[in-house]
């Protein structure tokens, strides 16, 4: 018996946020005064959410947050410049930032750090490369992933990516302003956005309160119960709401999701003679969203990276399946019925999450008497349920697939492994 596994197809998943900030008579619910649409941060325990087994990604955002710190999201190095070799970032111009290690207070409002660069930061140099700091040497040198050959001396940010919470946090909502426009789930493309707008109560206190910093959360609480903040966004200017009036946040979560059309790459699976020639891509988009209620619907969350919700035998979220179809892979959001000398089999999210990594795998393993043939064309994964007769071949629940330029075989000695790889990113603010 011969084990042969493919870890080499992989879905991609670019993130990225943006809110704006209105304030609202609470008794007629005009909007007095719009701040537009601005960019956020997402902070790692945002990242790291994605990767805890059964989230879905409509749930990043279940709560809205408001508050009044003033904390930077940002430290800029001025004239200090840093140059990278392999793993390690050498801040070789101190005419600016001092060092890496000292305690960095913000020339506007009362915003500090213990440190410039803390374990988890985001250093972003002009010419756009970024490395997440893994470890703090001495005040000149860190530790960073991932590894560059070389980056040339020059100025750079860092993005404080390790924060937990907001500076000074005041209130969190989920009252959804619902309709369409103001909660739901549009696709243009393959950039998916989630959108939830929230209402906060009323001020009720003589005098205004001004906010100065917002984010979200999947959670109703934060520090010290647990930290739970997606995202923080310092508002460009402070928004001052008075008695009678309610500040109001909307939220969008984009998602560009990849492959998007047909993309070549060589599979190697061990035990099979020769490395396969494929294409690979998203075929029906399946993936969670939200109602213009501002409800989440993981019911199609089979693209999430981390959702593989299933209900006894009768219902998976990740279902696997190798098909002798050899027809081409056809445009994102559609696919091709792939029953043709198929076999599937329920897979699962594999192993523990690590941090800080935005990776996930989900597997499952073809047993010796499912799709025994010389003329295998296809892999993919689906959604799988008994009881409303879904296959994950079908074109209705068929949301990835791998088509091989050349027949592979598999026999009655052999089990196949499907183990696919989930990577997600974000764009910083």
């Amino acid at each position: 018996m011969s084990n042969s596994q493919n870890k080499n197809a992989g879905i991609g998943c670019g993130l990225e946020g943006r809110y704006r900030v209105q304030v609202v008579n609470d008794k007629t619910n005009e909007v007095e005064k719009d701040y537009g649409w601005h960019k956020n941060l997402i902070l790692n325990i945002g990242m790291n959410r994605i990767g805890v087994q059964q989230v879905a990604l409509c749930d990043l955002s279940l709560y809205g947050i408001a508050g009044t710190g003033s904390r930077p999201n940002s430290i800029t190095s001025s004239t200090s410049q840093a140059s990278q070799s392999g793993t390690s970032i050498y801040l070789s111009n101190i005419s600016g930032l001092p060092d890496f290690t000292s305690s960095y207070s913000s020339s506007v409002g009362t915003g500090s750090y213990t440190a410039s660069v803390d374990v988890g930061d985001v250093i972003k140099f002009t010419d756009t490369t970024e490395s997440m700091v893994t470890a703090i040497t001495d005040g000149y040198h860190v530790e960073v992933t991932p590894s560059y050959t070389s980056v040339s001396e020059q100025t750079f940010t860092i993005w404080k990516t390790s924060q937990v919470a907001l500076q000074k946090e005041v209130k969190r909502s989920n009252d959804y302003l619902t309709g369409a426009g103001n909660c739901g789930t549009t696709l243009v493309g393959n950039v998916q956005t989630h959108r939830r707008t929230y209402d906060f109560t009323a001020e009720t206190s003589a005098s205004a309160v001004n906010y100065s910093e917002v984010g979200v959360s999947w959670a109703a609480t934060n520090y010290p119960t647990t930290n739970s903040v997606f995202s923080r966004v310092v508002l460009p200017e402070t928004v001052s709401v008075a008695v009678d009036y309610k500040l109001r946040l909307t939220y969008d979560l984009q998602i560009t999701w990849t492959p998007e059309s047909a993309s070549y790459f060589t599979m190697s699976v061990s035990g099979w003679p020769v490395d396969a020639m494929a294409t690979q891509s998203i075929q029906t988009f399946l993936a969670s969203t939200v109602d213009t209620t501002g409800a989440a619907n993981a019911g199609t969350a089979v693209l999430d990276p981390s959702y593989d919700f299933r209900v006894s035998e009768t219902y998976y979220q990740a279902s696997m399946f190798a098909s002798c179809n050899s027809a081409v892979l056809t445009a994102f959001n559609t696919a091709t019925d792939r029953s043709s000398g198929s076999g599937y089999v329920n897979g699962a999210v594999e192993g523990n999450y690590v941090g800080n990594s935005f990776i996930r795998y989900k597997a499952g393993t073809l047993d010796l008497n499912s799709a025994n043939s010389k003329t295998l064309h296809s892999i993919g994964f689906g959604q799988r349920s008994s009881a409303n007769g879904w296959f994950p071949y079908d074109v209705a629940r068929q949301a990835f697939c791998v088509r091989f330029n050349d027949n592979q075989a598999k026999t009655n000695l052999q089990t196949l492994t499907l183990c696919w790889k989930w990577v997600w990113s974000r764009v910083l603010q």
